[in-house]
């Protein structure tokens, strides 16, 4: 998947327009990627669509279970899902809030799957330093995109260097924290690893070491 570019700037119980078949991502093989704020309004569409061509080359990819996806920005979600229309590609959001009501500033599960996204970024180590999010604000955020059709991708990993066993048993804690001991939710969720320690440094943590964990 290609790195976008560095910009200087950086359910509801009807059926929605853009939804598509969500079945199948748990189990399959995800590759995709956050835009997080670097590109803007007219950067992103235009990335959007070299996107689509790129993936729309690779034809083996309608036969096997990897799947791509991608998470821009809250503002181009709409003009995402028309550009991906009739291809593979799964439109996924980089976080949401845990109902639909009066929270001021957030975005709400049943709003995104009104506009077809698939899957959902929970508790990525941004949120968790930066937003002060909690083990049950994820857990909330978790059980609110399942409830409104979408995957939850929770994401873990430890904040400090640890031993291969120590990390995972770090991870294992935060999976058990997010499902609140509803052990079917681990059927209807993504997890995506990734050590905390490593987001940001020179060196990326080992394959081995990831792999391990």
């Amino acid at each position: 998947m290609m790195e976008p570019p560095v910009s200087a700037s950086e359910m509801s119980d009807t059926a929605p327009p853009l939804v598509r078949n969500r079945a199948g991502l748990p189990g399959a093989t995800l590759v995709g990627i956050s835009t997080k704020m670097y590109l803007g309004y007219r950067e992103s569409l235009r990335w959007l669509e070299q996107v689509r061509t790129v993936v729309g080359r690779r034809s083996s990819l309608d036969k096997s279970d990897v799947r791509v996806f991608v998470a821009p920005s809250f503002p181009v979600l709409a003009e995402a899902g028309q550009i991906f229309q009739g291809t593979h590609i799964v439109l996924a959001a980089q976080n949401c809030g845990w109902a639909d009501g009066p929270f001021t500033g957030e975005v709400s599960p049943g709003m995104l799957a009104e506009l077809g996204v698939e899957l959902v970024e929970i508790g990525h180590a941004e949120r968790r330093r930066l937003f002060n999010e909690s083990e049950q604000m994820v857990q909330r955020k978790v059980r609110a995109v399942v409830a409104s059709g979408m995957t939850p991708l929770l994401c873990v990993g430890e904040l400090d260097r640890l031993s291969e066993t120590a990390a995972a048993q770090f991870c294992f804690g935060q999976v058990e924290a997010a499902i609140g001991g509803q052990q079917s939710l681990l059927r209807q969720m993504v997890l995506g690893y990734e050590p905390e320690w490593a987001i940001g440094a020179a060196k990326a943590a080992a394959p081995d070491y990831v792999n391990a964990v």
